[in-house]
């Protein structure tokens, strides 16, 4: 008798379980919008749209595209002092994979990561500092992203770290006069739809 009722309760929790967890085969897409903070300093807005597709009920896969707008500070060859930029985006299309820590309520911590394709632009820096000329030496890069939170119900938290090369500003002869540092931390709030619920 306490074996059919001990596995009747191990049942009915795995039932449980199912319920409270994100459908396998089933397609979500999440929204998210939040600070972006350049490494070195500076502050930003940064928002992501990824469309996912659960591989089951504590994975999913998917592809993440949005960027970042960043008062970024560039450190210059020929001075000891940073100066900023007046505005930075970052760019980013990439492939990314959550994995859920189901507990068996509906706060749903999560890990994650994934490698994307980012582009970086400087839209206008401090002429009065550097010159008009001076342009970004490398424009594109393949680089990883980290990221960590937790999800309840329909809403997500994530902190992410996107770990990017720095670029060189050079000047109309190809000298190196200063470094932009790419990598920022961005820390966002945002929903998704679809793909069952916790």
């Amino acid at each position: 008798m306490r074996k059919i009722i001990s596995s009747t309760i191990i049942a009915l929790m795995m039932c449980v379980g199912s319920i409270m967890a994100q459908e396998s085969g089933k397609f979500r897409v999440g929204f998210d919008l939040g600070m972006a903070v350049p490494q070195g300093g500076g502050a930003g807005l940064g928002f992501y749209l990824e469309p996912k597709f659960n591989l089951n009920e504590r994975m999913n896969i998917g592809i993440r595209y949005g960027g970042a707008a960043t008062f970024r500070n560039i450190e210059l060859n020929q001075s000891t002092s940073d100066v900023r930029a007046e505005v930075g985006a970052t760019g980013t299309l990439g492939l990314t994979f959550d994995y859920y820590f189901i507990n068996g309520s509906k706060f749903v911590p999560f890990v994650g990561g994934g490698i994307g394709y980012y582009g970086f632009a400087n839209i206008e820096v401090d002429s009065s500092v550097i010159s008009d000329d001076t342009m970004l030496d490398t424009s594109m890069a393949i680089a990883p992203m980290i990221r960590g939170g937790f999800e309840f119900r329909k809403l997500r938290v994530s902190l992410d770290y996107n770990i990017l090369p720095s670029s060189e500003l050079v000047n109309m002869q190809n000298q190196r006069v200063g470094i932009v540092a790419n990598s920022y931390l961005g820390v966002t709030l945002g929903l998704y739809v679809g793909g069952g619920k916790w």
